[in-house]
């Protein structure tokens, strides 16, 4: 007979499952207390973690599949996709989008002692410096390992930065050992988000890791490609129309000027130019010629500038572009 605790979780996490905005999985394996208790409080302002067995998640997910469509399958339990399955099964509810949720986790890293066997992230530096280690069979161990490291007075210091291991390279237990001893903590863990369940889709953790900078280029990249083919093939939508009546304002502009067509945008320009003619004109004539006659240099009037002409922007133009790429190119071919 099933427990009224039992039964009493059961109806918690359903009611949990169905009120949850973003519902996802991740997984205890390997994840010591501290840095466990240290991720939630830092997640706490966007999300809850609640531990229950695999058993009653499946059981709960099941009972609520009618309601939130495809959601049974958000804990995968098939062989085949043991790989991607959670060794220690958790819920985690937010309220802010899956890949924000995801982000966020990513922020949430703890530094622990590597042990051996552990495969380095990144590469493993032991820094030029003072250890707190005291003279003795230390020194023979760092200079086994490769490590130049010379005795200081009450202490052993290390002469040179020296790499032990590569990123993707084991980690052997002599140097987790070494490491150790040097209160060097080289390994970072974090929850692993398995999979997250947002509107009837489910997004596994593939998709939620994305290089944001390199997305952001590549939307300015195709904003930029999608303006120059509507600019090409004069697309009427306004960012174009905009450029174009610049563009053919400052070629009748330009030919008001050579066909010296007098109006308030081009007077300044038709003067300049008779000037220079006529300074030409005087640089080739007798000085008795031209007696006591002066024409002064003038300043060229300055050209308007094209309205497409694009200047360098400003740190917040720039920021703002970025954030507004996207809508863009909706407005272009919407």
């Amino acid at each position: 007979m099933v427990s009224e605790v039992k039964i009493k979780k059961h109806e918690q996490l359903c009611r949990e499952l169905r009120e949850a905005k973003v519902i996802g999985i991740v997984d205890f394996y390997k994840l010591p207390g501290a840095q466990m208790q240290s991720i939630r409080k830092g997640l706490r302002d966007i999300a809850k973690i609640k531990l229950y067995g695999k058993k009653i998640i499946i059981k709960s997910l099941e009972k609520v599949k009618n309601e939130k469509k495809g959601i049974e399958k958000i804990l995968l339990q098939k062989e085949e996709d043991e790989a991607k399955q959670a060794k220690i099964p958790a819920l985690i509810y937010s309220e802010v989008d899956s890949f924000e949720l995801q982000k966020r986790i990513n922020c949430e890293k703890s530094s622990i002692f590597a042990k051996g066997g552990d495969i380095a992230t990144e590469n493993i530096i032991v820094p030029k410096g003072d250890t707190k280690l005291p003279p003795g069979p230390a020194i023979s161990d760092l200079k086994g390992l490769k490590i130049k490291a010379a005795i200081q007075g009450p202490k052993i210091v290390i002469m040179e930065d020296k790499t032990l291991v590569e990123a993707g390279e084991e980690i052997d237990g002599k140097i987790a050992e070494m490491l150790m001893k040097l209160e060097i903590k080289p390994m970072k863990i974090t929850l692993t988000l398995k999979n997250c369940y947002e509107g009837g889709v489910i997004y596994d953790s593939s998709l939620l890791t994305i290089d944001l900078e390199k997305y952001r280029n590549e939307i300015s990249g195709i904003y930029n490609q999608a303006f120059n083919l509507a600019y090409n093939i004069d697309y009427p939508v306004p960012a174009v129309v905009e450029c174009k009546i610049g563009e053919a304002t400052q070629q009748a502009r330009n030919l008001a000027i050579e066909a010296n067509i007098v109006s308030p945008d081009t007077i300044g320009q038709i003067m300049s130019n008779l000037n220079s003619k006529a300074l030409g004109v005087c640089s080739v004539l007798p000085k008795e010629v031209i007696g006591d006659a002066k024409i002064e240099e003038q300043q060229a009037a300055p050209a308007k500038k094209d309205e497409c002409e694009q200047e360098k922007p400003s740190e917040e133009e720039e920021k703002k572009s970025e954030e507004d790429a996207a809508a863009g190119l909706g407005a272009l071919f919407g």
